[in-house]
């Protein structure tokens, strides 16, 4: 069938069509922009271009999508199918509504089958397409006693038209009928199934959705009040406070220690802010909230100087970093004209750009997959402590969309938890395999136990260093010195040391 995430509907036009009754009218064109084409040839050289999901019907009248046909099968009209050829297309796609007296029609001299199924449909978006559509379908077909609507999909959230019509028919506040098809209902699927597919997906969340068709209720926060309770209860003012209060750090580098960051960037106008979230990831049991960067109004020229000096102080660990909008300046100047080189790049693919880009790409499914994560650890696996309250407040108010995704509340900000999801992206296996030796998984197939591979020396610059004195807001106890500390020497590239270096002495 179509795909009807971008489609129009013609109405109130008559059309007729050839079907195996003679020509018959019907009501409208549904045109569909799926990409993904299959090409039918069969003996008598006609040839059928469709989507994976038309509907031919066959010889002994079964009904069967595109994708499922075999070479050798034979159609309505004796036609066999010689060969089968799956492309990508940018043109359109037809399907026919409401063929009178008959839900079949021929195209190109094949009899396809015409009945409205709309698969997954709680995953359309936006909604206000899918609502459009609806509404301009849903009366022609509801006219019909010989029209049907078969909808098949997972839950994703409330509030959409899905459950909207699950909900009245579980009610009986509408005529669908509906039918729960559990996971339990398919034969060798047992407990240890259960499991593989928990890990796989990421959360027992997740499997409640896809398999149990639970609906999750939207405006569902990150951090139920338990939780939420218990782990703001180690949070604690920061003994080291720097640039007017932006910088805040509460356990000083150490050269022993695995961090990674992660960072999310905003225009510097005052409203949605650039921060930099540091992790200390050295034990996976106890991920540490070490320090964090926020400001809303810094601008992203100045931004990139912050940031590559507060990388510094942490012995320049990988960095996920945003790449959307402004983030694209902010990550090719850290790469060109600064030379950091470990950043991480991923998503360019699943976003459909034509080449790699460096840094993370911003979209639907990444950021899906990355929240999946960060809730992984944060809700089940409880192994994050945080230091600071707000990003605890901001993950409090990031909730749960009628559309599935996830976002502030209302007026909220979640600049802060956007910069954690991307720290704690690092954790996702596939990004974890490239940087880091692991050790051991866990149940779910998630890292439990990692080593970092050798990326050469690291030079940890003290966070102070960076500062005037009229800079540093609060010190409170700690023996931070303006100095640079590490496995290298902040002599190296003078002509003299070098020398000494290299058994020379001075007479």
């Amino acid at each position: 069938m179509a795909d009807l995430q971008n489609y129009k509907c013609i109405e109130n036009t008559r059309f007729e069509v050839l079907t195996d009754q003679g020509f018959k009218d019907f009501k409208g064109l549904i045109v569909g922009e799926n990409i993904n084409k299959i090409n039918l040839r069969f003996n008598n050289g006609i040839e059928l271009n469709c989507t994976p999901k038309h509907k031919i019907i066959l010889k002994n009248n079964a009904i069967v999508y595109a994708h499922n046909l075999n070479v050798g099968d034979v159609v309505y009209n004796d036609y066999v199918i010689e060969e089968i050829n799956m492309f990508i297309s940018n043109d359109k796609v037809y399907e026919l509504l409401e063929v009178a007296d008959t839900h079949k029609y021929f195209a190109n001299g094949i009899l396809s089958h015409q009945c409205l199924i709309i698969d997954e449909m709680a995953f359309i978006e936006p909604e206000s397409i899918l609502q459009d559509f609806w509404r301009s379908v849903f009366p022609t077909i509801s006219r019909s006693k010989k029209s049907k609507v078969l909808i098949a999909s997972t839950p994703n959230g409330t509030g959409n038209l899905f459950h909207t019509l699950f909900d009245g028919a579980e009610k009986k506040e509408n005529e669908f009928v509906y039918e729960r098809i559990l996971w339990s209902a398919i034969p060798g699927r047992d407990e240890e199934w259960k499991q593989k597919q928990i890990r796989a997906l990421g959360s027992t969340e997740s499997f409640l959705q896809e398999y149990e068709t639970v609906f999750l209720a939207t405006g569902d926060s990150s951090l139920d009040d338990e939780l939420f309770y218990k782990l703001s209860q180690n949070c604690k003012p920061a003994p080291i406070i720097l640039d007017e209060g932006h910088y805040q750090i509460w356990e000083e580098p150490d050269a022993a220690r695995v961090y990674v960051a992660g960072v999310d960037i905003a225009e510097g106008v005052g409203v949605d802010a650039s921060v930099i979230q540091i992790l200390d990831i050295t034990d996976l049991a106890q991920i540490k909230q070490v320090a964090v960067y926020h400001n809303n109004n810094i601008a992203p020229l100045e931004f990139t100087n912050k940031l590559y000096n507060i990388l510094r102080n942490w012995g320049s660990p990988i960095a996920l970093i945003e790449r959307n909008n402004c983030g694209a300046q902010v990550v090719d100047r850290l790469v060109f004209d600064m030379g950091y080189e470990k950043i991480v790049s991923y998503g360019a693919k699943v976003a459909g750009r034509n080449r790699a880009q460096m840094g993370m790409i911003a979209h639907t499914n990444t950021k899906y997959k990355g929240i999946l994560n960060m809730r992984y650890f944060l809700n089940e696996v409880k192994c994050i402590e945080f230091n600071d309250i707000d990003t605890l407040k901001e993950l409090k108010d990031f909730v749960r969309q009628p559309n599935g995704t996830w976002r502030a509340r209302g007026t909220a900000h979640d600049d802060r938890v956007m910069s954690l999801m991307y720290a704690l992206y690092i954790l996702e296996r596939e990004l974890t395999e490239r940087f880091f030796e692991i050790i051991e998984l866990d149940e779910r197939g998630k890292p439990k136990d990692i080593r970092p591979m050798d990326f050469g020396v690291s030079l940890f610059e003290k966070p102070t260093s960076i500062y005037l004195d009229n800079e540093i807001t609060s010190i409170g106890g700690s023996t931070t010195q303006a100095v640079v500390f590490g496995m290298e020497d902040e002599r190296e590239g003078d002509d003299l040391f070098d020398l000494q270096s290299n058994g020379w002495s001075l007479l």
